[in-house]
Formats: structure tokens, sequence, C-alpha cells
């Protein structure tokens, strides 16, 4: 009896780490899910240099990437779970696609078609010029204290 005991723990010592090392395995399996895509314009023309951002649901999580020369963006690694994408470009509309149901080992294809959107752009001029007198027709000047001490003296009395 006193054996199958021995033996039995023998076993349990090497049991618990191997179901450990599965169960951390098993955990890692679920952080293999892909959400790829291109973002295009209304012509089907790639945008390079758009910048795309993934938030998952559930847990607040935010990825981001950027699109390379081929309009193309990859998320690697994610999670099972529910995900808003969007998208932007420099002059064109934010595009926003909600919804996105990942699964355990799934590819989710999303391309982002982004419209023109209007430039805001703000420009503001600041001058420091004499302003024109319009109520009078008088053309009158300033003399500065420098001025006058320059003026010539010769042949004064």
């Amino acid at each position: 009896m006193k054996v199958n005991v021995l033996v039995s723990a023998k076993y349990r010592i090497f049991l618990l780490p191997l179901v450990l090392l599965l169960a951390c395995l098993s955990g890692h399996a679920q952080q293999n899910s892909t959400i790829t895509g291109t973002v295009l314009d209304k012509g089907g023309a790639s945008i390079p240099g758009a910048e795309v951002t993934l938030t998952q649901e559930q847990t607040g999580f935010v990825s981001k990437a950027v699109s390379n020369d081929s309009g193309n963006f990859t998320f690697n690694g994610l999670n099972v779970g529910t995900y808003d994408l969007k998208a932007s470009a420099k002059g064109f509309d934010l595009f926003v696609e909600k919804g996105i149901v990942v699964n355990v080992s799934q590819t989710s294809r999303v391309d982002a078609t982004l419209t023109v959107g209007g430039v805001d752009q703000t420009v503001t001029v600041q001058s420091d010029v004499m302003q024109v007198q319009t109520d009078s027709n008088v053309v009158s000047t300033l003399v500065s204290e420098q001025q006058i001490t320059e003026i010539a003296t010769e042949n004064r009395n």
C-alpha cells in the first residue's frame, strides 16, 4: 500500500506542472486572431499613411497601426471579442466600422473606404501697420527727437 501511495505522489509532482503548462498554452491560443484590410479612396486607390485604430468594446483595449505604401494594415494577436475600427487620413472623412466579431484563430478582413472630406483651415493674419486716417484730408507725419537733433544747425543765428 505504501508503494502505491509513493508512486501516486511522484505522478502528482509531474502531473501538476504538465496541467499548468497545458493551461498556459490554451490561454495563449486564444490570442491568435487577426484583423487585416486595406485603406482605399472612393476610386479604389490605396491610401498610404492612414492611421487605423482598433478598439475592443469589452476591455477598452486600443491598438494603432499605419497603412503601408499599398494601403494595407494588420492587427495580429487579437483576443476573442467585438472590435471597432476607425481609419483616418489627411483630407478624408473618418471611417468607422463597429461590431467586428473576432473568433478563435480567425482572420477577418475589413477594408476601409474613405471619402474626400472638407479641409478645415484657420489662417490668422496679424500686422502692425500705420492706419490710414480717412476722416481728414490733412497729410502729416511725426518727427522724432532723434531727427530733430540731427538737423543741421549751421549758419543759424
